[in-house]
């Protein structure tokens, strides 16, 4: 092979990753259907036949390949840990981790201050009180963004008897029953489009954005069907509901 073939096949893997990468950024209409599982699977077949092809030329003494074979493997490894299922555990397990940690450590500090520095019943219930209004809202965002069995748990505790939870940990996570923030119009558009393979507009007559509600596993939209003009309910589930529900 001459310097040009060579440097083709080595370069080939780095421009299949950018390309994925891109394309999965893109988020474009119809991406997750048959022509965009398509042009997926040809990015993935052309990464893999040059690096099955550096691996013949890394076997015949190829130092470039050798180190290109070396630093792709480090990028797959780590793409693999930070992009694949476990890495998605681990992103939503450090989530909470970043919420809770400090949220469990100011805590147990004021227990202590109060002890130490003998505080009143009042000055005590104010800090607390500091503290409740600090990361209730908090506790509800990231329960909520996390979704799925997140939300079913801020449920949960939002029906414990009075006094079990703060009052205002309680009426945050009341939220979470029937205000748990929708997604924007454009991404369910882009979801039933993809789920029916045609656009929003070639099945439905009219479709109402805003929704009738929303739950942790989706929401519910009113819309008219093209061609009978009969009323009905569409319900969205969120596509990271399946995976995210096992990884929890």
């Amino acid at each position: 092979l001459g310097s040009v073939q060579r440097t083709a096949i080595i370069a080939t893997p780095a421009s299949c990753l950018a390309a994925l990468c891109t394309w999965h950024r893109l988020a474009m209409p119809g991406s997750e259907g048959p022509v965009g599982q398509r042009v997926v699977r040809l990015a993935r077949r052309t990464m893999w036949c040059s690096l099955a092809l550096m691996v013949v030329m890394a076997l015949g003494s190829d130092r470039a390949a050798r180190i290109g074979l070396l630093v792709y493997t480090v990028v797959l490894l780590m793409g693999t840990a930070l992009f694949g299922d476990a890495g998605l555990a681990l992103r939503r397990l450090a989530r909470c981790w970043a919420l809770f940690g400090p949220l469990v450590f100011e805590y147990k500090v004021l227990t202590w201050w109060a002890r130490y520095a003998s505080l009143s019943d009042d000055q005590r219930m104010m800090a607390y009180r500091r503290l409740h209004e600090k990361y209730a809202p908090l506790v509800f965002q990231l329960l909520a963004e996390q979704g799925g069995v997140f939300v079913k748990i801020g449920q949960l505790l939002s029906l414990l008897p009075e006094g079990v939870l703060p009052d205002i940990f309680t009426n945050e996570l009341k939220k979470l029953q029937n205000a748990v923030p929708p997604r924007s119009a454009q991404e369910v558009r882009r979801l039933i489009s993809d789920s029916l393979g045609r656009p929003v507009e070639e099945v439905f007559s009219e479709f109402d954005d805003v929704p009738i509600g929303s739950a942790s596993i989706g929401q519910v939209h009113r819309a008219r069907i093209a061609g009978d003009d009969r009323e009905v309910v569409v319900k969205v589930q969120y596509p990271e509901v399946t995976k995210t529900i096992e990884l929890d």
